[in-house]
């Protein structure tokens, strides 16, 4: 009889779908989406992409870069920054020789929610080096830095 049980309970475990995923640190993602923090000033916000609204970038949904940086709720007037962006893997567009961007060729950066992948309007005219796979970081610094 334990036997039984035992293997009832092994096929129960077999059609359960743990998954967890490192979109964020490792964090269980379970209870939320991509997760991309934003840092201004020596403060970190993470931010879950799956609450903002996303809109159609190249035939996906995706999340405007602005909105990502506006729901971190961190008072800062956007528009006297600049942004360096970090990919899960360390990457970061400022490593190479690509300097961090302002405000009005950040405003037409777009995120996908389910890669993370900051992808960039042509009308941004922005080489390849900003494109970041797996971004998790908004590096929001002052423009004279």
């Amino acid at each position: 009889m334990r036997v039984l049980a035992l293997l009832a309970l092994l096929a129960a475990c077999d059609e359960q779908d743990v998954h967890l995923d490192d979109t964020h640190g490792g964090d269980d993602t379970s209870a939320h989406g991509y997760m991309v923090d934003v840092v201004a000033d020596d403060v970190t916000v993470a931010v879950d992409l799956s609450t903002l609204a996303t809109t159609t970038f190249e035939g996906n949904p995706a999340v405007e870069l602005p909105d990502v940086v506006a729901a971190s709720g961190l008072g800062v007037t956007w528009s006297e920054r600049t942004y360096d962006f970090e990919g899960s893997d360390g990457y970061r567009p400022s490593g190479n020789d690509c300097p961090p961007v302002d405000w009005t060729a950040a405003q037409l950066g777009y995120l996908f929610p389910d890669s993370g992948n900051l992808v960039w309007d042509e009308a941004a005219g922005l080489r390849g080096c900003y494109y970041v796979d797996a971004m998790v970081i908004v590096d929001v610094q002052d423009a004279a830095r």
